[in-house]
């Protein structure tokens, strides 16, 4: 299917009705008028025929028809829809005449460009040469005079040009009096081929008929740029013109072009001399002679289409199965000039017959690219090969080899073996379509075994992609269409466990992050419905990672046991019992509401947070006393108990960071100055809505990238970086790779995604580069570009991993704080190597154990603090889950729409012993954790924790002294350390493990 713009509906929808005026016109004269069709209320009603043609005998043509549809098409809606796509991808007569005046303006402009002798490029005046000048010299002269000629080329004259993108080709001499003989060397007639374009656009940009003009290169080769011109106004959609300079015909001799000659010299464009032989320049002199040969294509291209009558719609079918693919797309791809030489190649060959019609075209087209390897075996359409350059010495300077009908000219010069894999690999899916017909022939006759498999899916309802798989994998062979067992690889779903959320019913998280939405969605409803209220509430902003489908393990609602707490003194909250296990993690969800601005709001900060805490008492009183919500209001936030779940309130006013910005000088000025606490108020009441509001149209876009991120962020945790790499971090790298996939397409399963985020983040160039991530496609390309030359001069200023949104140019917030240099290169490290990892058990074929990419390596770490299971919340998400885990205070059941005691929030006591671990021994180590149900902390000493340090009585924490040659100095003092260790994590810590000695100084 394709999505047309609203001009190029009207365009349909105006053929239609053309059609419609010439049909009735033509029944009026029939002898057989249909009287009666519609009603005086204007009603479509059916048409009444008689008995005698109710059941006349089908005509020759009729019975062609149907045969037709039933051998070739295998049933006649597969030819009404191959029928209608043609109709669809077809030029309306509006748009030719509209394409034919278009071309014709420019022509008749482009015949009026003066003459001029010129000696630099400053009579461009300000136009850009669409040519990298290095080196910056070159031989030769060069003048400005009018086209030689001007022509149509490529696939509008051929007949072969669709929609919904209509791209012209025009062809625009060089004078023969502008060119050199000897251009063909180092750059100098694809230079003068640049600044005539150049010279054309500065001409053009004068031209009433022009609406946007701008350069592109051919297919993406930077050597052959084109100017593309639109028309203006409504227009500027439905047409664009590549308009391209090219030489005068037989101008160089082909011969001088061959594979193996070289047409630049290593002196010219080094600097230094080559004392051996010139390498040649096969790709260069395909590219010069590339463009010689427009005409001479389109002659061929003509006089193959008209042999055969179907050619035009079988190139047309062949270039929609290519864009819909997007293999038409990109540096070196499949574009539609090389789909229309493919098949005037079989015509020439006579693979296909000329009296076939356009679907037997496509088939036997896609046929021979599936069974067809160029890159191995180059086909050619010359006539006297012999004479021409032969297929081996292509070969040996190309990746993939067809010739053109000159000899000369290997037209998949720029295409890579990679390029064309994908295109086979393309086409070979599409061979399965016979036997996926066949396949539910047979499934029609195993009724019983497919409804047993959907008996069997729905028992396990929401396993999704695993448990299909399953199934899929148990049908009997003659569901397989006959296919071996042993050809059969299931390669999907191996990754949903390590994410997985319910322990019975296995769900993968979409489920509990869509319960989670909906709970907001309702919340902020009656939020904004609330009365009384002194300010009225401007917005209510979802800050948290579960409302963007991006949590790892979302909120799940849950229905407490009271059996399992003792009530407190005001009987709103609950504490556990004595000796019971640690209570389950109840995740706050945090939302952001702004209220109004008011000269009610004071000026000064500490009065500002006065307010925020009477509205959060408000709120709960409102909450309360209307919807019989449990509510807890502290000064920073309130929380509300809803659905079995706790969503943490926090009023903002617009102006508080201006105001913490705001600073008295001693003379009594008011001037404005960062500081942190106005950025951590940005960073949370700011940039975290607008981040969380504009990944979930992400993932309404991409339904899978919530997964992806919550795969990537499980990774990370599990290798120890979430930490340094920050949630909001790991959500804004996955972002990229579903708007910015080039040179593939987004990702279509969380798989892929979670294999090209290990990719990413292995080889991006973190050093010399930022990473922009273009949210809603706010950034142009200018803007892209100040980025990065931005970038580049202040490099050294900037964080390690530079991460750029429309609303983060400069900064990088995200990424401020972290990571630091090495645990970046620990984690483009850890990355690589679980990305080799995951690849090769994937490529095996057999089923494997893929946590084995998400348990981290401890053998660099000094020591080992284990942990109590029983005191950590979120055992079960760990990555080797126990088999038995803990009662904590929930069972099953629907939980309370409201009401009922307040359970134990955002309780963690291993984070709490991990902050406390930090705040005493931050100088002398660093601490690691998996926040997801990891049972060890990884403990590494800093290098320079152990170097001797001047006695101080104000620095002697965790240190002890030591004295050499009357010197005192202190060291740290390890055995305390550790034993601190045990007293801090007191029923929390099982045992220490040691694993270096490298404190023994």
């Amino acid at each position: 299917m394709y999505i047309y713009t609203q001009m190029e509906l009207l365009d349909i929808s105006q053929n239609e009705e053309e059609n419609e005026k010439k049909s009735a016109k033509q029944s009026q004269d029939s002898k057989r008028k249909a009287k009666g069709t519609v009603s005086d209320d204007g009603v479509l009603r059916p048409v009444k025929l008689s008995k005698k043609e109710l059941y006349k005998a089908p005509t020759v043509e009729e019975l062609n028809q149907l045969k037709e549809a039933e051998n070739l098409f295998h049933c006649s809606i597969l030819k009404m829809q191959m029928e209608e796509l043609l109709k669809e991808v077809a030029l309306s007569e509006h748009r030719k005449k509209l394409v034919d005046s278009f071309v014709q303006q420019i022509t008749d402009f482009l015949q009026c460009v003066p003459e001029s002798e010129l000696d630099d490029i400053s009579w461009l005046a300000g136009v850009e040469v669409p040519f990298l000048l290095v080196p910056s010299t070159a031989k030769g002269k060069f003048h400005m005079e009018p086209p030689a000629s001007i022509n149509l080329v490529g696939s509008y004259p051929l007949g072969t040009c669709i929609k919904p993108k209509v791209s012209v080709d025009l062809a625009v001499t060089i004078p023969a009096s502008i060119l050199h003989p000897m251009d063909a060397i180092n750059q100098r007639y694809s230079r003068k081929r640049a600044l005539y374009l150049a010279g054309l656009a500065r001409h053009l940009s004068f031209a009433k008929c022009v609406g946007s003009l701008h350069y592109s290169c051919l297919h993406g080769n930077r050597l052959r740029p084109v100017l593309l011109l639109k028309p203006p106004g409504n227009d500027s959609s439905k047409v664009t013109l590549r308009i391209h300079a090219i030489p005068p015909p037989d101008f160089l001799k082909p011969s001088r072009f061959h594979p193996q000659k070289n047409n630049i010299r290593t002196e010219w464009f080094t600097g230094v001399a080559n004392t051996h032989s010139e390498p040649p320049t096969p790709h260069y002199n395909s590219t010069v002679l590339g463009d010689h040969l427009p005409l001479s294509h389109l002659q061929f291209l003509s006089a193959i289409s008209a042999q055969c009558p179907a050619f035009g719609e079988g190139v047309a079918l062949l270039k929609v199965w290519l864009r819909q693919r997007e293999l038409d797309q990109g540096a070196g791809c499949f574009c539609g000039f090389l789909a229309s030489m493919l098949m005037a190649y079989l015509l020439s060959t006579h693979k296909v017959g000329k009296t076939m019609n356009p679907y037997q075209l496509l088939r036997n087209a896609l046929h021979f690219l599936a069974s067809t390897d160029l890159t191995e075996n180059g086909i050619t359409l010359a006539k006297n090969p012999d004479s021409k350059p032969s297929l081996p010495e292509f070969h040996a300077a190309f990746s993939v080899v067809f010739v053109d009908p000159s000899g000369h000219l290997n037209l998949l010069a720029d295409m890579t073996v990679f390029t064309y894999k994908r295109v086979s690999t393309a086409v070979e899916s599409l061979q399965l379509c016979d036997k996926v017909i066949k396949l539910l022939k047979l499934m029609y006759h195993n009724l019983r075994n497919f409804r047993h498999l959907l008996w069997k899916t729905r028992q396990q309802r929401y396993c999704g992609r695993t448990s299909i798989f399953h199934g899929w994998e148990h049908l009997p062979n003659t569901l397989h269409a006959d296919i071996p067992k042993s050809c059969i690889i299931v390669a999907g779903g191996q990754l949903d466990d390590v994410i997985a959320c319910g322990i019975q019913n296995h769900t993968t998280g979409e489920e509990e992050s869509l319960e989670v939405v909906q709970s907001y969605d309702d919340l902020s409803r009656k939020l904004w419905q609330l009365k009384d209220l002194p300010l009225s509430i401007t917005s209510v902003q979802g800050a948290h990672q579960a409302l963007r489908y991006t949590q790892v393990f979302p909120p799940v609602p849950v229905r407490l046991d009271y059996s399992f707490f003792e009530k407190k003194k005001n009987r709103l909250g609950l504490v556990p019992k004595e000796n019971n296990p640690c209570p389950c993690y109840i995740a706050p969800i945090k939302v952001i509401v702004h209220m109004e601005g008011s000269g009610k709001w004071p000026s000064e900060p500490m009065a500002i947070r006065h307010v925020k805490a009477a509205f959060h008492i408000c709120l709960r009183e409102l909450l309360c006393n209307q919807h019989n919500y449990r509510c807890h209001a502290t000064p920073g936030y309130l929380d509300v108990w809803k659905d079995g779940l706790v969503f943490r309130i926090q009023v903002a006013y617009h102006r508080e960071p201006q105001i913490l910005r705001e600073s008295l000088t001693p003379e009594g000025m008011l001037i404005y100055r960062d500081n942190a606490e106005a950025q951590a108020l940005e960073l949370e009441t700011l940039h975290k809505p607008f981040l969380t509001s504009t990944l979930h149209g992400l993932q309404q876009q991409y339904g899978c990238f919530g997964v992806v991120c919550r795969l990537a962020k499980r990774w990370l945790a599990s290798q120890f970086l979430l930490e340094d790499i920050r949630e909001e971090a790991a959500d804004l790298l996955v972002a990229s790779l579903f708007l910015h996939p080039a040179p593939f397409t987004p990702p279509s399963s969380p798989q892929v995604g979670f294999l090209r985020f290990l990719h990413l983040l292995s080889t991006f160039d973190w050093k010399n580069n930022p990473l922009i991530v273009n949210l809603n496609g706010k950034l142009t390309a200018v803007e892209q570009t100040d980025i990065k030359n931005d970038f580049v001069a202040s490099r050294e200023s900037l964080p390690t991993m530079f991460i750029v949104t429309p609303n983060d140019k400069k900064v990088s917030v995200w990424t401020k704080e972290a990571p630091s240099v090495q645990m970046l290169q620990r984690a483009v490290m850890l990355a690589a190597e679980s990305l080799r990892v995951l690849e090769t058990r994937l490529d095996s074929g057999e089923k494997q154990d893929m946590r084995v990419a998400f348990r981290p390596p401890l053998e660099a770490y000094d020591v080992l603090i284990h942990l109590d299971s029983k005191q950590v919340p979120l055992l079960a998400k760990a990555v080797d889950p126990p088999v038995n885990t803990f009662q904590r205070g929930t069972h099953g059941g629907q939980p309370y729409a409201s009401g009922g005691a307040l359970p134990v929030i955002d309780y963690d006591p291993v984070r709490l012993y991990l902050s406390e671990l930090r705040d005493a021994f931050g100088d002398l180590a660093l601490f690691f954790y998996d926040p997801y149900g990891g049972t060890v902390i990884a403990v590494l000493w800093k290098p320079n924790a152990f170097e001797p340090k001047p006695f101080k009585t104000s620095l002697m924490n965790a240190r002890r002294v030591k004295v050499n040659d009357d010197v005192a100095t202190t060291v740290p003092n390890v055995e305390a350390i550790l034993q601190d260790f045990r007293i801090i994590g007191e029923g929390l810590v099982k045992r220490l493990e040691l694993r270096t000695e490298k404190w023994v100084v």
